[in-house]
């Protein structure tokens, strides 16, 4: 796993621990903190790390809109809140998934 993975794993288990970091917590919140941190390591956005996180999201939900998988949680969860609760519900079997290994950042 490289660096910049590890990383962004630690910071998105440490949101799920202390959701307070973000200024509230809705999805959409969480998807723009997370493009930032991973433009802060010189990366596009958040999906350039998780290449196959949206069309995990768009299967799982059986969405062939164009749109982004926080939009889409927003719209199984009805509301912002419900869909930032629900991302960690879905990262994580998309880690499990995916055979990552992501229990020690947890």
């Amino acid at each position: 796993m490289k660096k910049f993975d590890e990383d962004a794993l630690k910071i998105i288990f440490l949101i799920k621990k202390k959701p307070a970091i973000l200024v509230d917590k809705s999805v959409s919140c969480l998807r723009s903190f997370l493009d930032g941190f991973a433009v802060g390591y010189s990366f596009p956005n958040i999906e350039s790390v998780f290449p196959d996180f949206q069309k995990y999201v768009e299967q799982r939900y059986h969405c062939n809109l164009t749109i982004s998988w926080n939009e889409i949680l927003v719209l199984q969860a009805n509301n912002e809140e419900k869909a930032f609760y629900l991302f960690f519900e879905v990262f994580e079997q998309f880690l499990k998934e995916s055979k990552v290994n992501y229990q020690a950042f947890m």
